[in-house]
């Protein structure tokens, strides 16, 4: 039986505290592979917009700053995007009388006004503990009308549940497309999507017979398959993760750091949008 997923959306005002020279170039404003940093205290969001010379501190509304509390207490999970275009926040959700969905946050305007959505609960969701719907959850946008979400759950003993949602118009809706957890509910180290149809999910290590399984998408997470991937040796007593993916047109690099050893990292580089990976480099200081 298909379910049938109402988007609510609700616009929220709030005003910017003050402003300290952000400056960035026409090509930041476009490239949405680059994005910026935050940092939140009080009422406010500090955000550093890629290629900006300051940070830019803006309010933000009332619940966004009760999910940094929470999160500060580890009783909340939430995902944070930051791009001079569009800076966009979404929760954890919660089990309560309060709400029972993700909430997204977004503004357009660097925090001068912001709009709210709802992410509705995923199908036969369950309490992962300390009430939250998503265990970990993450945002983020490929154009300035694009945007992915990220949501997992996390069961024990490597069970884990990722759903994925996208929105097509700057995150005023958000509509759920397929994932995989019929061929791999495991835990995932990231996940994201370089562009309205390319998408991929990172697992950790943990069968040697598939041991760096990453799934990617070329149709909007409508269909999915396994990337080839070279032969990754482990060392002894240690492991690589994957830690991060980042792109550029058609040429990607994936990285991997060793758990014990951080400075311990493997790259590995793509020039096909990620179908085929090869060009194995290791940098080790130890």
């Amino acid at each position: 039986m298909t379910k049938k997923i109402t988007i609510i959306f609700i616009s929220v005002i709030v005003f910017i505290i003050s402003f300290q020279g952000c400056k960035y170039s026409d090509s930041d404003l476009t490239d949405f592979s680059r994005h910026g940093t935050f940092s939140f205290s009080g009422d406010s969001l500090s955000v550093q917009y890629f290629g900006a010379d300051d940070y830019v501190q803006i309010s933000v509304p009332e619940y966004i700053e009760q999910c940094f509390q929470a999160e500060a207490q580890e009783t909340e999970s939430f995902g944070v995007f930051v791009h001079p275009r569009i800076t966009a926040f979404v929760s954890g959700g919660k089990f309560d009388d309060s709400y029972d969905a993700a909430e997204i946050y977004c503004t357009t305007n660097e925090g001068k006004s912001w709009f709210r959505s709802i992410l509705p609960s995923v199908r036969e969701a369950q309490d992962v503990g300390g009430g939250n719907i998503f265990s970990s959850v993450s945002i983020g946008f490929t154009s300035s009308l694009d945007g992915w979400i990220i949501g997992s759950r996390h069961y024990g003993m490597g069970n884990q549940e990722n759903f994925i949602y996208l929105s097509h118009d700057g995150g005023k809706t958000w509509e759920e497309t397929n994932n995989i957890n019929d061929q791999y509910a495991r835990v995932l180290r990231f996940g994201l999507f370089t562009s309205e149809s390319i998408g991929f999910m990172c697992f950790r290590f943990e069968f040697e017979e598939n041991p760096f399984p990453i799934y990617r998408t070329a149709d909007g997470g409508t269909t999915w398959s396994l990337a080839l991937m070279p032969e990754i040796i482990q060392p002894e007593n240690s492991y690589y993760e994957f830690s991060a993916l980042q792109f550029h047109d058609s040429i990607y690099e994936l990285t991997l750091s060793n758990h014990e050893y951080a400075e311990d990292i493997l790259t590995l580089t793509s020039s096909d949008f990620g179908v085929t990976w090869n060009n194995l480099k290791q940098k080790r200081n130890r």
